[in-house]
Formats: structure tokens, sequence, C-alpha cells
């Protein structure tokens, strides 16, 4: 039953990728609040989709790959599999029309102890909160690009949305007039 289950969600996130023509925006590992632990994630913001995966490592690799990589104050290199590097989806991916992003300002991250943090709330169609994720990411600047990369990659779903939705409507009336 268990390896049935593992086999269906394999499948489902590979068609998740496979024949769409998905464009990365923007990536870069962050560190996920998650139960009260600190989690490195690698995240990905795709043009209708924000990813959190996790980096898995050969054993050879000591050094955390987060720690490398937030040395750099430019979006690092995407790790890759010939470096001993595979990706691993660990959270639901968020459609970008579903997805809220809140900044924690400084005063609330000293009175949390979250330094570079904001919030990011994943919402039903019917506006109900799904989840909540507390991200981290190594200074100022990394935080004010991954808010803005966000809720521009939304702003841009949103429009594309709206578009469709009015274009679909214009063929409906265009269909009924003839």
């Amino acid at each position: 039953m268990k390896n049935s289950i593992l086999e269906k969600t394999r499948k489902s996130l590979s068609s998740l990728f496979s024949g769409t023509k998905r464009a990365l925006i923007y990536e870069g590992p962050l560190i996920l609040t998650d139960s009260g632990k600190n989690i490195d994630i690698y995240a990905f913001i795709f043009d209708d989709m924000f990813l959190m995966t996790k980096i898995k490592k050969d054993a050879k690799k000591k050094a955390s790959h987060f720690e490398r990589l937030s040395a750099q104050t430019h979006t690092p290199p995407v790790p890759r599999r010939r470096d001993g590097m595979m990706f691993h989806v660990y959270k639901q991916p968020i459609p970008l029309d579903r997805l809220d992003v809140v900044e924690v300002n400084s005063r609330q991250a000293q009175a949390s102890g979250m330094k570079y943090a904001f919030v990011m709330m994943h919402t039903s169609r019917y506006q109900q909160i799904l989840s909540v994720y507390t991200v981290m990411t190594p200074n100022e600047h990394s935080k004010q690009t991954w808010i803005k990369e966000l809720n521009k990659a939304r702003k841009t779903r949103l429009d594309q949305m709206r578009e469709s939705h009015h274009e679909e409507r214009r063929t409906k009336d265009r269909k009924k007039t003839l």
C-alpha cells in the first residue's frame, strides 16, 4: 500500500514538469521554519507556482550547501546532480495566484529572533488559509529580492489569468452572436 502511494506521488510530481511551458523566474536557498526547526531548502519561483525543495547531498559532502550559498549576495548557481546534489519536493507546490507574501518588519524579527524573515500564506480559492510558511534569507538584500520577485511573479500570473478569462468571455460572446 505504502509503495503504491509513493509511486502515485512520484508520477503526479513528475507530471508537474513534463510537457509544460513553465518558465523559471527566480531561485535560491532559503531557511524554512517548520515546527520550530530551521530547515535548509532550495526554492524556485516559476511563472505559475512557487516550489520548495530539499537538496539531497552525497554522504561525502559535509558542509551545508546553504552555508556555502548564503555567503554570496547574488543568486547562486543551481546545484547540479553532478555536484552530488538532487532536488526533492519538500512541500506541495503553491500556485502563485494562491500565494500572499507578508514582510516581517525589523521589530517583529528582533522579537522573534528571526532576522531577514518573511511569511508566505497559501490560500484556497475561497480565501481560506491552507498553510503558512515562515522563511528566512541570509541577508536583507536577499529578503527584499525574494519578496520583490514573488510579488512581481504573482502580479504577472494574476494579469495573465484575468486576460485569459476576458478572452474566453469574448470568444463565448462571439459564438452566441453567430
